[in-house]
């Protein structure tokens, strides 16, 4: 039997790499509340067990992927790469 955990990560990875195939912003969720905004796909990377978000200021966020709880389409409202 697959480990939950893994299937979880991989499915999050999976869904942000296809947002990240689209110009249009979108948001992650994260399990702490916190909510980082990518304007452009440039501003992302995915590896095999990690995901990594520039800001607006170049600060690096390092995540894994298992604390994404939800991707969604961002309104583009708030004109930052990052809101906590």
């Amino acid at each position: 039997m697959a480990n939950p955990l893994v299937y979880h990560n991989r499915m999050n990875l999976e869904q942000i790499r296809q947002r990240a195939g689209r110009t249009k912003p979108f948001a992650l969720q994260l399990s702490n509340g916190q909510r980082l905004v990518v304007k452009h796909p440039d501003f992302v990377a995915l590896g095999a067990h990690i995901v990594v978000v520039i800001d607006e200021n170049d600060r690096v966020i390092t995540l894994d992927p298992r604390h994404i709880v939800s991707i969604e389409d961002d309104s583009g409202d708030d004109g930052a790469l990052l809101s906590l």
